[in-house]
């Protein structure tokens, strides 16, 4: 049964703690410390609804305007956030609208609730004949009354408007601040599958390039001069290794810039997974070299045992955007990925986080308001499959003064 709980959505349990973090990346520069603290952790319950008055019920009962499945959370300044959901529940089989949410979200270290969220607003995405985009697997194509299938996995605000990356496609495209499209900007070809199914063996078997399935464009950041950048959440098909079962194994992810003034595609860098079995889910932007970046497994409660926000450089890696092919594991030498390095673990037990309520999905990151000592807060948000006997959490941390020295404040950052 789903009630409507208060809009409001306060801090489930805190957890304090301070720990060091290797800073300077790569390993030969001069390295920086600074401390890393958890202030507390905003719960929004798996029964809450969302304001989009979406009133008819989806499959099994779920309601149509249930909150969650959160993969991405930006802030811009002046209290407010936004939290966008995915593809809706059932992991694609329901003709889910897709949405985004804007929030108020409050900090005050030392109170009770140190963290506080309050939904103001719920705003499906259409496209400019003003059709909804749906998160069904098998919308391929738009009809009559949608824009076509769509999941949303990263979102980052560009002047006025967003710019979101969708994993089908997989696609960037930038909508007006209510949702409605403006522009798509081009990807390489060859990240596309020529031969879409719902089904994911199916669509393996009848594609030998492009993204795999559901792992497609995850995270998504904006430098201060304005490029985009987005990742793939696995290595795409082709720089893969295909094994008997016709599934892919590979650790060799690609990273891909897109001048957002005028669309040009730029480099392309590789990011090593550590481990086969893991998933890059986020990036955010430092300055125009270096990013925090989700890298974790696929495992919750207390059989996680990867759940990093990762430090990258690209400054010495290899644009790899003439490459057709790279190899599933082993790079040759003449190939360098992006530095990288643990920025903050949050399986630490530091942080008092680990254990049976940690969440499978880390998913998103964004720079929130500084504090009043004038550290800057990031935000790290979860999602929960819109299982209703899930929370959504969003995780603020404080970081040290000499960290992550971008220009420019969160919410003062240019964009063009």
């Amino acid at each position: 049964m789903f009630t409507q709980p208060p809009k409001r959505f306060k801090v489930a349990s805190l957890a304090w703690g301070v720990c060091s973090i290797l800073l300077a990346i790569p390993p030969q520069a001069a390295v920086a410390q600074c401390a890393v603290e958890l202030i507390g952790k905003a719960s929004i319950s798996g029964q809450a609804l969302d304001l989009s008055k979406a009133s008819n019920p989806l499959a099994e009962g779920v309601p149509h305007n249930l909150l969650g499945g959160f993969s991405a959370v930006e802030y811009w300044g002046d209290h407010q956030c936004v939290l966008l959901s995915d593809r809706g529940p059932l992991d694609g089989a329901v003709d889910y609208r897709c949405r985004f949410h804007e929030f108020q979200l409050h900090i005050q270290e030392g109170a009770k609730d140190p963290v506080t969220l309050t939904l103001v607003g719920t705003r499906l995405f259409t496209d400019p004949q003003r059709r909804q985009f749906t998160g069904l697997a098998a919308g391929f194509e738009p009809t009559q009354h949608l824009a076509g299938r769509f999941d949303a996995e990263g979102i980052r605000r560009l002047g006025e408007n967003w710019v979101v990356s969708d994993e089908y496609g997989p696609d960037l495209i930038e909508f007006s601040p209510t949702g409605r499209e403006l522009r798509r900007f081009a990807v390489p070809t060859d990240w596309r599958i020529q031969y879409p199914s719902a089904d994911r063996d199916e669509e393996g078997a009848m594609n030998p390039t492009g993204r795999l399935n559901n792992n497609g464009l995850e995270g998504l950041a904006i430098t201060p001069q304005g490029t985009l950048v987005s990742l793939l959440q696995r290595p795409l098909m082709q720089d893969s290794h295909r094994t008997e079962t016709g599934w892919f194994e590979g650790v060799n992810c690609r990273m891909l810039e897109i001048h957002a003034s005028d669309g040009t595609l730029g480099r392309q860098f590789v990011y090593q997974l550590d481990l086969e079995s893991n998933k890059l889910n986020e990036i955010l932007a430092l300055d125009e070299h270096r990013f925090l970046t989700i890298e974790r497994d696929g495992k919750a409660g207390a059989d996680a045992k990867v759940k990093h926000i990762m430090l990258i450089d690209t400054s010495t890696a290899t644009d790899v955007s003439k490459i057709e092919r790279l190899p599933s594991h082993e790079l040759p030498a003449a190939i360098l990925p992006v530095a990288k390095q643990v920025y903050i673990d949050m399986l630490d037990p530091t942080f008092g986080l680990a254990g049976d309520e940690m969440p499978e999905k880390i998913e998103g990151l964004a720079f929130g308001p500084r504090l009043q000592d004038g550290r800057r807060t990031l935000l790290v948000c979860s999602d929960n499959d819109f299982v209703p006997s899930n929370p959504s959490i969003l995780y603020v941390f404080a970081l040290g003064n000499d960290t992550t020295s971008s220009e420019e404040d969160a919410e003062q950052t240019p964009r063009p």
